[in-house]
């Protein structure tokens, strides 16, 4: 087979209309190969089991292009096997993109299944999938922190690369929450999960709502959908918050402008802890980056090597201490950079041009 060497094929599974940013993710992906003069194209496939195996085992082996990117399908990767193998004969580079490190997959498993028995084929099925899946890839895409397990083999094809962004795909905010202010708003942006750890913001908000002396109010507004909703609707309630915290389902681009426009500081996950992850790379504070708004973070991430002003970190546990220490200096914090600065940084550091040269385009 004569393949092409300037054309790039990526494959996900994925659902478009739950998974915003994945979606955003692996446009901006094809947009800015093809800016870099390579013929990216790409397969996105729902979860219907065999029928989806079979679309993408077929594609594999069929695609004349040089490079092929695979977001990690989880087990079906231990299915395609064969026709990676076939495709590596064809003279084919390999790129496995694992977005989410199998050792966090893996606990959030745990969390997330109600059964023992279903709890049982998961780590059944982890065993089988292991680390010997990837010696066939040529190069292996890590945005956080992998268990020794699965580097069992690897290191060599590893590369450690965090997510990117266009830079055209949000600009910087026109209008900027003025501060001093007596409302703190904050803007959380997820497809709400147990690991956005948003319950650590609500205590901190019981707290701090709730002490005599506090100089203003802070209010929450979650943007997004998920299985989480429900708890944290819940936890709301218990903490009797109701006017300090807001759901206001899934926005859209444009819609979240808005928001980010009348926010004062955004979320990153802060529960990442929770299913073993203590460094790893966020698709959502990329935007923050974008439009210029500082936001709270939990642990390393690999687009951030240094301290950053805007970057507030707080503990790697489930306290909500740090962010009530945020809150009460919030001022201070805010002085030290202007939301050109966080932009600066994202054009220098998070373009998606920068990820792909790192991959070797």
């Amino acid at each position: 087979m004569m393949l092409d060497e300037k054309k790039v094929l990526y494959l996900a599974r994925n659902d478009k209309d739950k998974s915003s940013g994945v979606n955003n993710k692996i446009g901006d992906t094809i947009s800015t190969l093809r800016i870099m003069g390579y013929d990216a194209h790409s397969l996105q496939v729902d979860y219907d089991g065999k029928k989806e195996i079979a679309t993408i085992a077929k594609k594999i082996v069929k695609t004349k292009a040089k490079f092929i990117v695979i977001r990690s399908m989880g087990t079906t990767n231990l299915f395609l096997q064969p026709f990676f193998f076939i495709a590596r004969l064809q003279g084919k580079t390999l790129i496995m993109d694992i977005p989410t490190p199998r050792k966090a997959a893996f606990h959030e498993a745990m969390n997330t299944r109600k059964t023992k028995f279903s709890q049982l084929r998961y780590v059944v099925l982890y065993c089988i999938n292991g680390p010997w899946t990837m010696w066939i890839m040529n190069n292996i895409l890590l945005s956080g922190d992998e268990s020794k397990w699965h580097l069992f083999g690897n290191n060599k094809r590893i590369i450690k690369v965090g997510n990117g962004i266009r830079m055209d795909r949000f600009m910087l905010r026109k209008c900027v929450a003025l501060w001093p202010s007596s409302t703190l708003r904050v803007i959380g942006v997820a497809n709400i999960s147990f690991y956005n750890g948003f319950d650590r913001v609500i205590q901190a908000i019981n707290f701090w709502n709730n002490k005599e002396n506090s100089r203003y109010r802070v209010e929450l507004t979650i943007a997004g959908e998920g299985p989480e909703k429900k708890k944290l609707i819940e936890l709301v309630k218990t903490y009797r918050v109701e006017d300090s915290v807001k759901f206001v389902g899934f926005k859209s681009k444009d819609e979240l402008i808005d928001y980010y426009n009348t926010s004062h500081l955004a979320l990153d996950s802060l529960g990442l802890h929770r299913i073993a992850l203590h460094g790893i790379s966020t698709l959502k504070v990329l935007e923050y980056c974008l439009v210029g708004i500082p936001f709270i973070s939990s642990g390393k991430d690999v687009n951030f090597p240094n301290p950053v002003p805007f970057r507030f970190e707080i503990e790697d546990n489930d306290s909500f201490e740090g962010i009530v220490e945020i809150f009460e200096n919030f001022g201070k914090l805010r002085a030290g950079f202007t939301d050109q600065d966080i932009r600066d940084y994202a054009e220098a550091n998070l373009s998606i041009e920068s990820k792909l040269r790192k991959m070797g385009f």
